[in-house]
């Protein structure tokens, strides 16, 4: 039933919506030409052609895969029917094992191989290169790698990282096939949902990624990185008003061509090593230009879509900037004058820092004898300074003690003879009583007077006399400037 469906929209597709209507058929018999002589004939010609040509392809694909598989099978048999040495399955076994191990690694190098020799071979294809008129400088013959890298790069951008994301998400949205009834039913919706929803995206947005890559490429070469760099926003817009050009009739015609490529793709692919869905693309895109090479065609393939013509810059790309100044050639020529500007500098200041190391070699004797009598005069007045000081704090010390010392003892002496008078005085007066008392009893004439026994001061001996204060004995406190000599280096 898809398959029928397939067939329909090959039959009812538009014809300028599948080539731009400026492109011709290449070829030596131009069937186009012909079918102009009879009125509108010449639309259906050209969309039964490409039926045709598709048709054949898938056909003559799938004829070759078969009997390939099948003499590959029989030259490894022995009379007995028994497998010998080296097989298919095994071999196949190995490389679903190593892309397994290696996923990212095998889907990009296999993609970006396969994508690079299927854009060489549409290069020799002479309607290539029709839209692009570039200088022919960067061209290999009839080869511009700079195409070849956009395509690579589309390539690795959409069929690696998106589409290979993209079939992750339907495996895990569909789930896992056994029988050959839900095989073909999830076959069904992975292409449903690869028809609607990725190839309306991935068709735009690759010719516009590819456009952009390679006029960003073709200014980079023409003029110069910076040019391209400063007009990205230019090759952006130009990109999408091509991509928006060329989108209904590449949209169509990948919608004729990818199905029968999907058939295989989504059940015996898939079954076998879905890691290798991706690079399969490659295997297809790369057989359609052998074939578009063989006769077989008139559109070639450029990365996942058939273009026709590869889109590109219809005349020589401005420049954006002044290329003299800000190209690789001006940026060398530059660095070339600031390192000649560096170098003389850098001389100079060599040959002064040579001067400046001979003079300094000269003046080191100088300048250390010069440092050791410095450090020696210093170290010595230090040393003075310090042991006087040390002196003087111990005399300090000392002197302090002393007076302290001596304070003590004169407070004693003055408080004993203070105590000594008091206790005379109060004798004195008793005794005075007393001998008033006995001149009024009348009995004088046989006692002696007492108050006679105070006479005389024997406790006088205590008070300091003139030169026993302790400031007069130990004389006036010690200087610090008569003990320490003021700081001079320049005395030693």
């Amino acid at each position: 039933m898809f398959v029928s469906l397939w067939f329909l929209a090959l039959l009812y597709a538009p014809a300028d919506a599948v080539r731009p209507a400026n492109e011709v058929l290449r070829g030596e018999a131009r069937p186009a030409q012909h079918a102009r002589d009879v009125p509108g004939s010449g639309r259906n010609f050209m969309e039964k052609t490409e039926i045709k040509s598709i048709a054949r392809f898938w056909l003559l694909l799938g004829t070759l895969g078969l009997t390939g598989y099948g003499i590959s099978i029989l030259s490894k048999m022995n009379e007995r029917g028994e497998v010998r040495g080296f097989d298919v399955n095994r071999a196949l076994k190995l490389v679903a094992v190593r892309l397994h191990k290696d996923k990212i690694f095998m889907q990009v190098s296999c993609t970006a191989v396969l994508f690079a020799l299927a854009d060489v071979l549409a290069q020799l294809v002479p309607s290539y290169h029709e839209k692009s008129n570039l200088e022919d400088g960067y061209k290999l013959g009839r080869w511009d790698w700079r195409y070849t890298l956009a395509v690579v790069m589309s390539a690795l951008l959409f069929q690696v990282i998106i589409l290979g994301r993209f079939y992750d998400y339907c495996d895990a949205r569909f789930g896992s096939a056994v029988s050959w009834q839900s095989v073909s039913l999830k076959m069904l919706k992975m292409q449903g949902a690869f028809t609607l929803i990725y190839l309306p995206l991935a068709v735009f947005f690759f010719a516009l990624s590819m456009c952009f890559f390679f006029r960003g490429l073709g200014d980079g070469t023409e003029n110069c990185a910076m040019s391209a760099l400063a007009a990205s926003p230019g090759h952006l817009g130009s990109s999408l008003m091509m991509a928006a050009q060329l989108w209904p009739g590449d949209y169509l015609h990948s919608v004729a061509f990818w199905p029968p490529s999907h058939l295989v793709n989504y059940v015996l692919i898939q079954r076998w090593s879905p890691n290798f869905r991706p690079i399969f693309d490659g295997v297809v895109v790369f057989s359609w230009n052998l074939y578009v090479l063989a006769g077989g065609a008139h559109r070639e393939a450029v990365g996942p879509t058939l273009f026709g013509a590869a889109p590109g810059a219809t005349g020589k790309i401005p420049p954006s900037v002044d290329c003299s100044k800000y190209s690789l050639d001006g940026v060398r020529s530059w660095c070339w004058t600031e390192m000649g500007e560096l170098w003389v500098r850098s001389k100079e200041g060599l040959v002064a820092l040579w001067k400046n190391t001979c003079w300094a070699t000269v003046n080191s004797w100088k300048w250390l004898k010069h440092g050791c009598n410095w450090l020696r005069q210093h170290t010595l007045a230090g040393v003075v300074f310090f042991l006087s000081t040390l002196r003087w704090l111990i005399v300090m010390v000392l002197y302090c003690l002393g007076f302290v010392l001596l304070w003590i003892l004169t407070a004693l002496r003055v408080g004993g003879y203070w105590v000594l008078a008091i206790l005379k005085g109060a004798l004195m007066i008793i005794l005075s009583i007393v001998d008033f008392i006995k001149k009024c009893m009348v009995v004088w004439f046989w006692l002696p007077d007492t108050s006679s026994l105070g006479n005389g001061c024997f406790y006088c001996v205590l008070w300091p006399k003139e030169g026993q204060w302790p400031k007069q004995i130990l004389g006036p406190m010690p200087k610090f400037n008569e003990y320490v000599d003021p700081f001079c280096p320049h005395c030693y």
